[in-house]
């Protein structure tokens, strides 16, 4: 006998279900029709499937699908399914099932499955793509069959012949539900000559923390998804500040190379706070002593090294996917087809050892030739990135030719480069805070956001960590680990919100004048005038100069200590001194609070002689050219390329080596400097060196000089008083131990009483 409370639960489970058929709709009607094989081809009378905007979409409805032993599973309307219905294998039974398009124009497709909601679909589901023609077999791909349903999930890319030689096959799983309704075969690039590669293998099969897939919607619309959940990218170039980024709203991060990730210590902290890393696999770009056509014993050592990266790194959960270079593709090349085809190596190798997260293309802007390159030679890179600045406005049209999804892989203000506002003397002008914020905001609510139904997935924004362009301040969202109005545009446009107004410096001026007014000051001193908007909390103020170096150097000059600041009746009132220094200068005003900070570039001359060391007075210069009083005590070799008053500089690679340089002096006060050609070149130089100094009654004077950051030429060390005992020289010495350089070059002494 049933009681009440039987009764109740079987209503509500009665009433639940039949609630469910009505309001969710992708749920099949349960009762399937009986196993049936597909008809034989001269009684089918299903549709042939149409080769239409170049592609191809064959339904289980179409000729070009058979199948043998499966139920058909009828859907309601608003289902995820293509048609009326899909078919379904049976726990149990010889499940197959066939596509085989009739291709009309061969080359290079973009193949993806499309699958419906279905309660008891499984999540490995293998497939088995035969493809140019028959000669070839992809047997490595898997479909998980329990996400991303009603979309079209990508296969991959493979090159097809004319005809119908080419098919994929949906395999049995025994004892599970396979899932059977549409493929797609949309064609990414045309090719008649037949393109063929190995036999893909899959490297280790294991189950993946994570998994990014490249989708369609049904109505053709690009989408990524991790984990069966869509995922739009909004992305920060560099893996440190991750609390920053992620408090931004932050959710990827790209590095150009594994050499940012400490060996994986910040892929841990990325995925804690939920962002996603794409890894830059760095490739060589090439030069007057590497090509990819001429040098392929080295093309080789590099992808060994890189399949390696790949190994150590593919299992985390933080990886979103893999950027196969950055700006490799350099237009000069003789040989473009040797860098495509190393790229495409390297994808093909991801695609077999981590079918999880798909490959990428990072280019210097939106060269339809070089996209048109990708498509048409590197077929297994699944994506384009491209950096972009001032022409972002023109990615759309360049990239109608790629059928797969792009991403903005760099953008931000304008580059220096390309900006015309200048000085009558050539020095670039740089935005303001707040005019940068507008161009970050507004740039990715046109050209990505507003761009996200059009083939862009997200992008990265360019932060500038550890890089200069003409000022250490140019693209800084972040700045001495503080948020800039710049932070705050780019946080609207990842939160979708209106931007708040936060601190920055609205106007400077020297002398009563702006930098546009082409401010050329003499020695002495000058008044620096600051107003700024919204301060809030405790406001700090700080003023520096630097050498305006223009586009000529990658390094950020040093700060000039020569000019000092007095404040006047206020922090934003300043009396600056100016020595007799003529030349290119830059005023850096910083103004900041507990959590914010604005800063405003301003350059300007000095005005007089140029001060040339080498002429003034007096001056002796001991240097690697001098017959007497130069000394190398270790190994030491000729550069190849850096030279010294027309003398290949010498340099030492070993711990402890050092040069000695003796001057014959009178007794006397002299200001000592060192030359210094180590600007910009931190990758061949040791970053510091030890100078020692010996002067008067045998005291001594250590100086650690960080000679890659400072600028080329006479660096000052200070002034000293000698005895002209013949007991008082200078050493540079290799401080740092490891196989990069330390320079020797020249130290001057100039007369001071």
């Amino acid at each position: 006998m049933i009681n009440k409370i039987t009764l109740w639960i079987m209503l509500i489970t009665f009433t639940t279900v039949l609630w469910g058929c009505q309001n969710n709709p992708t749920k099949p009607i349960p009762e399937p029709t009986p196993l049936e094989d597909s008809p034989e081809p001269s009684l089918d009378t299903r549709m042939a499937s149409v080769y239409e905007d170049e592609r191809i979409i064959i339904d289980n409805t179409n000729q070009e699908l058979m199948f043998k032993q499966a139920s058909t599973y009828k859907y309601n309307a608003g289902s995820t399914a293509i048609g009326a219905n899909f078919i379904s294998s049976e726990k149990g039974t010889a499940f197959e099932a066939t596509f085989t398009p009739n291709i009309e124009t061969a080359g290079y497709y973009k193949i993806y499955i499309n699958f419906p909601e279905f309660e008891q679909a499984y999540d490995q589901v293998p497939l088995v793509v035969t493809y140019e023609g028959g000669a070839n077999v992809d047997d490595t791909k898997a479909v998980n069959q329990t996400i991303n349903a009603g979309y079209w999930v990508m296969v991959g890319t493979y090159y097809l012949t004319t005809g119908k030689n080419n098919k994929v096959q949906i395999l049995p799983v025994e004892n599970q539900y396979v899932l059977v309704d549409a493929m797609m075969f949309e064609l990414s690039s045309e090719n008649d000559v037949l393109q063929t590669e190995t036999k893909p293998v899959l490297i280790e099969p294991y189950e993946p923390s994570s998994v990014t897939n490249i989708l369609k919607t049904h109505d053709q619309k690009l989408r990524l998804s991790v984990n069966g959940e869509e995922f739009f990218v909004k992305g920060v170039n560099g893996i440190d500040e991750l609390e920053l980024i992620a408090e931004a709203g932050g959710n990827s991060v790209r590095t150009y190379s594994t050499d940012a990730l400490q060996d994986g210590a910040l892929l841990d902290r990325a995925h804690e706070l939920g962002i996603k890393v794409v890894i830059g696999l760095w490739m060589n770009h090439e030069s007057g002593s590497f090509t990819y056509a001429n040098n392929p014993d080295k093309v080789e050592q590099q992808y060994q090294k890189l399949i390696l990266e790949v190994e150590k790194y593919k299992k985390h959960p933080a990886v979103l996917g893999w950027a196969v270079g950055n700006e490799v593709d350099i237009s000069t090349s003789l040989n473009m087809r040797a860098i495509y085809d190393a790229m495409n190596q390297i994808a093909k190798y991801i695609h077999e050892s981590d079918p999880y997260h798909p490959t990428m293309a990072v280019l210097a802007g939106s060269s339809p030739l070089k996209i048109g390159s990708i498509r048409r030679f590197a077929p297994h890179i699944d994506m384009i990135g491209i950096n972009t600045y001032s022409a972002i406005g023109n990615v759309a049209n360049n990239i109608l030719g790629w059928k797969g999804p792009y991403l903005i892989t760099e953008y931000a203000l304008n580059q220096p480069m390309e900006t015309k506002l200048k000085t009558s003397w050539g020095a670039i002008i740089e935005p303001k805070s707040i005019d940068k914020a507008d161009l970050y905001y507004e740039r990715y609510q046109q050209y990505i956001y507003g761009k996200r139904d059009e083939g862009v997935v997200g992008s990265y924004v360019f932060k500038d960590t550890g890089s200069f362009r003409v000022t250490h301040t140019w693209y800084g969202i972040i700045l001495n680990g503080k948020r800039t109005a710049a932070f705050e545009g780019v946080k609207a446009g990842f939160f979708e919100t209106e931007r708040i107004p936060t601190l920055q410096i609205d106007e400077v001026k020297i002398n009563n004048q702006t930098s546009l007014q082409n401010v050329i000051l003499e020695s002495g001193t000058a008044n620096i005038q600051v107003t700024t908007l919204n301060e809030s909390g405790n406001i700090k103020y700080t003023y520096e100069v630097r050498k305006d170096v223009g586009l000529s150097v990658n390094t950020d000059p040093s700060p000039q200590p020569s000019f000092t600041f007095v404040e006047d009746n206020a922090k934003n009132n300043v009396t600056m001194t100016i020595p007799e220094f003529p030349g290119n200068y830059r005023l850096f005003v910083y103004v900041e609070n507990d959590t914010h900070i604005s800063s405003y570039s301003f350059p300007f001359q000095v005005s007089g002689d140029p001060f040339i060391l080498e002429e003034q007075p007096g001056v002796q210069i001991v240097s690697i050219k001098s017959e007497i009083g130069y000394v190398e005590t270790g190994t030491f070799s000729s550069s190849t390329n850096r030279f010294y008053d027309g003398f290949l500089t010498r340099f030492t690679r070993v711990l402890g080596n050092y040069a000695t340089f003796t001057p014959d002096l009178e007794p006397g006060k002299y200001e000592v400097f060192y030359y210094n050609l180590s600007e910009g070149l931190g990758q061949t130089d040791d970053n510091q060196i030890e100078i020692n100094i010996y002067y008067a009654n045998g005291a001594k004077e250590t100086i650690i000089l960080g000679v890659t950051t400072t600028s080329e030429g006479w660096v000052s060390l200070g002034e000293y008083s000698f005895n002209a005992d013949g007991l008082e020289y200078v050493t540079v010495v290799k401080m740092i131990d490891g196989t990069k350089v330390v320079r020797t070059t020249a130290i001057a002494f100039l007369p001071k009483n």
